[in-house]
């Protein structure tokens, strides 16, 4: 069997982070991750006799996540580049909502992206429409269904707080979370109240650094969801599956 090289690229480092733990929890699979001197994690690989495995987001080299334009554009051009020299390639990008940029909904934005694979000619590359490639949404509405039993009643505390957060006047609303998305700070807060601030009397350089950890996530939540099963169909097959 011929070595399987693959690629995936993701929005940001919570993508990541969720990612690299299903492939240890799922397939037994660990990856590397390349960390910056502020402890983010933008990448993480594996490279065996039988396969590579790369995961990274969108923009690695200025270690930024996000989507827009001009980012999906020049991810297109560096998969045409890695598809030439054997690898497979799979992007994962939120559906977000219509009011979104570029082409937002998961209609809308699965149109575009078959649209920028007919443009590039990429043949040995896939996209997935985060939540389910279906709906309208985003990674928050995946790690809803992955919250561990200890965290529940905090999350339903922090859901409550940032939906009545969203409802105030504008001239009430606080500053410090002005124009920023409330859902996905709600899984920043959790993760960073859940797990403590400080560590061995240090204050941890980012919230991300561990984005999902064994006691606040429960990923059997994921078992049969639309991501799980393409990841199993269309990225992963050549993998065991932990059983």
């Amino acid at each position: 069997m011929s070595k399987k090289n693959v690629k995936i690229f993701v929005e940001g480092q919570g993508e990541l982070a969720l990612f690299t733990q299903i492939l240890e929890q799922r397939y037994k699979v660990v990856l590397e991750a390349e960390e910056t001197e502020n402890k983010q994690h933008f990448s993480a690989e594996i490279n065996t006799e039988d396969y590579s495995i790369e995961l990274a987001v969108y923009n690695k080299e200025l270690k930024s996540g996000g989507i827009d334009s001009t980012k999906i554009e020049s991810l297109m051009k560096h998969i045409k580049n890695l598809e030439k020299i054997g690898y497979n390639c799979f992007v994962f990008i939120d559906a977000d909502t219509p009011q979104h940029r570029p082409a937002g909904g998961a209609a809308a934005r699965k149109e575009y992206m078959k649209g920028l694979l007919e443009k590039y000619e990429l043949k040995n590359t896939g996209f997935f429409i985060v939540p389910d490639n279906e709906k309208d949404g985003n990674l928050e509405d995946v790690m809803q269904h992955c919250i561990a039993e200890r965290g529940k009643p905090f999350f339903s505390c922090l859901s409550s707080y940032t939906d009545c957060i969203k409802n105030l006047e504008k001239e009430n609303f606080p500053k410090e979370v002005e124009g920023q998305d409330l859902d996905k700070k709600k899984y920043e807060w959790y993760v960073y109240m859940m797990l403590g601030h400080r560590e061995g009397g240090k204050k941890s350089a980012s919230p991300n650094r561990k984005y999902i950890s064994d006691d606040i996530w429960d990923l059997d939540g994921l078992n049969d969801s639309p991501l799980v099963n393409y990841l199993d169909r269309e990225v992963f097959y050549f993998l065991d599956k932990k059983t």
